[in-house]
């Protein structure tokens, strides 16, 4: 055990943190589907099986990975659903873009794969979320749906940009989606 600040962390904790921290890097690096199980313990400095001891497989390490994104953007859509239909709108592109420069790795990460189908932990989350073009678009007309899912795809693009600062990026954002669906 080693101890931090006062508190005692197991040895198996640490091991599990390490994989964890080791596998985030990676996908940032070089994204979820490139990233072997080998590659994650590698870096982590343990064994394949010490990684598959800790973790049943890569989905469920990408799932823990996730889970405060995942979290963060479920609050997120529950929350906006409450507010009066003439503030969604202008709400969920304030409060999405604030999301998307956080989390903007994730964006590297996640290229090619389908979360729901990968990661079904994570499947109720993603229906969650599947209401967010409906509430940047303000409203369920097909084009302005097809407008909001365009403005979603290029801002996640945008988010894969990594020479761009954060505050770059939440003016490029802002100006975009703005004028894409207000």
């Amino acid at each position: 055990m080693t101890s931090t600040a006062g508190t005692t962390i197991p040895l198996r904790e640490r091991t599990r943190r390490e994989i964890k921290d080791q596998a985030f890097a990676l996908f940032m690096e070089h994204g979820y589907a490139v990233t072997s199980i080998a590659d994650i313990a590698a870096a982590a400095g343990c064994s394949k099986a010490s990684v598959l001891y800790h973790f049943e497989n890569k989905a469920a390490i990408l799932s823990e990975v996730m889970e405060p994104t995942a979290t963060h953007m479920d609050a997120l859509v529950r929350r906006l659903v409450t507010f009066p239909p003439e503030q969604v709108q202008e709400r969920a592109i304030d409060e999405f873009i604030e999301v998307a420069v956080r989390y903007r790795g994730l964006a590297v990460m996640l290229e090619g794969i389908q979360i729901a189908d990968e990661i079904p932990s994570l499947a109720a989350v993603a229906d969650s979320c599947s209401l967010l073009p409906q509430l940047l678009a303000g409203g369920t007309d097909a084009d302005r749906l097809s407008v909001a899912m365009f403005a979603l795809n290029g801002a996640i693009a945008e988010c894969k940009d990594q020479e761009r600062d954060d505050d770059s990026l939440r003016a490029v954002l802002q100006l975009c989606l703005r004028r894409l669906l207000l």
